[in-house]
């Protein structure tokens, strides 16, 4: 309810051309509104018995050896959506997580549950959303970066610490841009944690092609511990009008 009254504010100039361009919340009842599923048997699911909006969510589960992708680049459960995102684009999505009991994050390291990748390989994600172990404690964080692979403009953001088995609800606001004209801004339950932020988002060798969203549960350091995640009301708008409602209106 908080979330949806701040986005109601923070809409109340936005044009009235605004809209939603993409649902992928699972109310198929199946992953068909995404690309691609990787993951092994079993590690991602559409469920009822756990959900924000609407019939269906998904949950993700990652455990020793979990590489679909059978790759040096770590384990994970997620989906892949190929979002048609360019550079100069400034793009708004909205999601919920839930973090049960069995959410599990190595010491000292991080779950990424949303990413933003490019077309490139050999460098990591220009904008990830993710859980961070810090000192002993489990914190939701962002981290973003682009410019020149080889010397990039980075920042990362950590947050309060992770309160297991509720919902958390996302919004993202994003310029894509190599340069300085991008920008990142993120809300969680309807209070803004990063205010607009300008910086690069794309990484200036591969941006032109733009980015592709992922979500479900990522580790890049494999753990002998079970990691499980849910996603539920994912979609994108073009601003924050199209967000001020549920997603299953």
């Amino acid at each position: 309810m908080l979330a949806a009254a701040a986005l109601v504010v923070l809409a109340a100039s936005v044009p009235a051309a605004a809209e939603i361009v993409w649902l992928g919340g699972f109310e198929t009842g199946t992953f068909s509104e995404w690309d691609a599923v990787q993951a092994k048997p079993g590690g991602a699911a559409v469920v009822e018995d756990r959900v924000k909006d609407g019939r269906y969510a998904a949950r993700f589960q990652v455990g020793p050896g979990d590489n679909p992708l059978r790759c040096s680049c770590g384990e994970r459960a997620e989906l892949v959506k190929h979002t048609g995102e360019q550079p100069g684009m400034t793009s708004v999505w909205a999601w919920s997580a839930y973090f049960p009991a069995e959410f599990a994050v190595r010491p000292g390291r991080r779950v990424v549950f949303t990413q933003w990748h490019d077309y490139g390989s050999g460098h990591p994600a220009p904008v990830v959303i993710r859980v961070v172990s810090v000192n002993g404690e489990d914190r939701l964080g962002l981290g973003v970066q682009g410019g020149p692979v080889a010397n990039p403009v980075v920042r990362d953001w950590t947050f309060g610490r992770l309160e297991r088995e509720r919902w958390y609800d996302f919004v993202a606001r994003i310029r894509w841009a190599s340069d300085a004209t991008g920008s990142v801004e993120l809300l969680i339950d309807g209070t803004w944690v990063i205010p607009p932020t300008s910086m690069p988002t794309l990484f200036r060798e591969n941006g032109a092609k733009g980015v592709y969203l992922k979500q479900g549960a990522y580790r890049a350091t494999p753990w002998s511990q079970t990691t499980v995640v849910y996603i539920d009301g994912t979609r994108r708008g073009t601003d924050l009008a199209d967000l001020s409602n549920s997603p299953n209106g």
